[in-house]
């Protein structure tokens, strides 16, 4: 969940009315939310020798007071707040007995509320009841572990040492966050993003904290090291969902990238053999299902997750439209680089493709094409034959050219072309100022287009039949060397991998190849 918070400090804001109550319509929509009048604000922010048990605080406009037992909080937490409004005024009220010599700050998350948008408001009034404020201050960048992009979107907190007591809160600002009045000493800070806005970390929520997982306070100071932010591997296990990719063929989806922790499949209570399967991905495998004459089918997985067994049951049940669908080639890719193979997909596990019913055409003069080969794979198809000083074919395939476990494929019919060598360039990447394993990734306009990993960054990267046009690059610090990358885990305070961003655009000629140095800032 995105908030757009906005976080006020009282000190220096001026009042300015944006917003009446009502919805006027026809005007322009108040993006703002509602701003505290410093200078009546009683006592003043930042007030030294308080004695008092009250806070009244005027805003510029009419606002909600939104749950306000969970959302108004002192910090230290040495008071209950309660809260009234009257008007525009907002005042906080304790009973409890404050402690001599403490600077407090009291946070409203989220509590302000404008009447007609909605926006959302941290607000921080801080007040001493020695003779002095507590004036140090921690400032620190907060980025996406992925993209290396500031965030915003979230709040970098400040807790007593082995402890859930909350020391100082602050929201980032174009990615800077800054938590001021603080004392000397340690602190477990964290960035993450508050979805239920209880200002403590849940095991679902996106997540940042420094190295060893504390800071240490002695002056004011801007940490060089940035948090940076990832999404929590899920909690969630068992199946995600199945889909029916044709009458004998089903997608299984998980929660978990489960692949290579070896689960076991069961259909019905039969386990299904490791022929029967192909995966698609960490979290996907096909299952070649054969005919299925009951109205349901039961599958059973069973896999290694955080050293337990885990055991899960989903029936799938067999609708009519899944009984009916029809094999069909896919119409794919319709350029063929040099270095590939000419391969077509069926949704259908293939027994055999009969080649007399496979006809290529030359569209430059209309000649017949020999094929030469054919090989199948599960759901897929090469077709040999001689391709030099071709262009353009016309693959055309009878009804019945391929032949599946429950029935065979339709007409199909696709034109594709065959582009020469010189239509491509060839990015060369060093990568020999990096010391372990890689993974690099080329980038056009933001999308994955080639990866490759490196074991060994002394060897050269090479990525060859590029189209023209702009790239840039993302590397993976492969730590562990397992080819992707892994996020952190607070419970351990292990940092997600790093990724340095190559933003500056390469530009790609057809016939060039060029090369490139990817040197790492740290």
């Amino acid at each position: 969940m995105v908030r757009n918070y906005i976080i006020v400090l009282l000190v220096g804001l001026l009042a300015a009315s944006c917003a009446q109550v009502g919805i006027i319509s026809g005007g322009p929509q108040d993006r703002f939310a509602p701003k505290p009048i410093a200078e009546d604000v009683v006592p003043l922010n930042e007030t030294t020798h308080f004695t008092g048990n009250s806070v009244e605080i005027p805003f510029d406009e009419y606002f909600q007071l939104v749950n306000p037992t969970q959302n108004i909080r002192m910090v230290p937490p040495h008071a209950k707040i309660e809260a009234s409004v009257k008007n525009k005024t907002l005042t906080l009220t304790w009973k409890d007995t404050l402690e001599s010599n403490t600077t407090y700050a009291i946070y409203l998350n989220n509590a302000v509320k404008d009447l007609n948008q909605g926006n959302d408001t941290i607000i921080q009034y801080v007040f001493s009841t020695g003779t002095v404020l507590d004036t140090l201050s921690y400032s620190v960048m907060v980025i996406d572990a992925w993209s290396g992009l500031p965030i915003d979107d979230c709040v970098v907190a400040l807790y007593e040492l082995n402890s859930t007591k909350l020391i100082s809160l602050a929201q980032p600002s174009n990615g800077i966050a800054k938590l001021n009045y603080l004392r000397k000493g340690e602190y477990r800070a964290i960035a993450f993003v508050d979805e239920n806005n209880d200002l403590k970390l849940q095991n679902y929520e996106k997540v940042g904290f420094p190295n060893g997982g504390k800071i240490s306070v002695d002056s004011t100071f801007f940490d060089s090291i940035p948090l940076r932010v990832f999404t929590p591997p899920s909690k969630k296990t068992g199946f995600n969902t199945i889909t029916a990719n044709a009458p004998c063929m089903h997608l299984l989806t998980t929660h978990q990238k489960v692949r290579d922790s070896n689960p076991k499949f069961y259909m019905n209570g039969d386990i299904i053999s490791v022929s029967k399967m192909m995966w698609r991905s960490q979290d996907s495998v096909e299952i070649n299902t054969g005919v299925i004459t009951e109205g349901s089918v039961e599958y059973v997985m069973q896999y290694t997750f955080d050293d337990s067994i885990v055991s899960d049951t989903l029936i799938y049940r067999i609708r009519p439209a899944d009984r009916d669908k029809k094999i069909k080639i896919k119409k794919g890719s319709l350029t063929i680089k040099p270095s590939s193979n000419v391969v077509f997909e069926v949704n259908g596990i293939i027994q055999s493709v009969d080649t007399s019913k496979i006809h290529l055409l030359n569209m430059s003069d209309s000649s017949a094409i020999s094929v030469t080969t054919g090989f199948s794979n599960w759901s897929c198809f090469m077709l040999g034959f001689d391709r030099e000083n071709i262009k353009n074919v016309k693959f055309t395939m009878d009804e019945g050219a391929v032949i599946t476990e429950c029935g065979t494929s339709e007409k199909f019919e696709q034109i594709r072309s065959f582009e020469p060598e010189s239509t491509f360039g060839e990015l060369n990447i060093n990568v020999s100022k990096y010391s372990r394993a890689l993974i690099v990734q080329l980038l056009k306009r933001g999308n994955l287009i080639k990866e490759i990993t490196v074991e060994n960054p002394q060897e050269m990267v090479s990525f060859k039949e590029l189209w023209t046009g702009e790239y840039t690059f993302r590397v993976i610090r492969d730590s562990n060397g397992n080819g992707k990358w892994d996020v952190g885990d607070y419970a351990t305070l292990t940092q997600p991998e790093q990724v340095d961003m190559y933003t500056k655009k390469i530009k790609v000629r057809a016939g060039w190849t060029i090369d490139i140095p990817l040197t790492p800032k740290n």
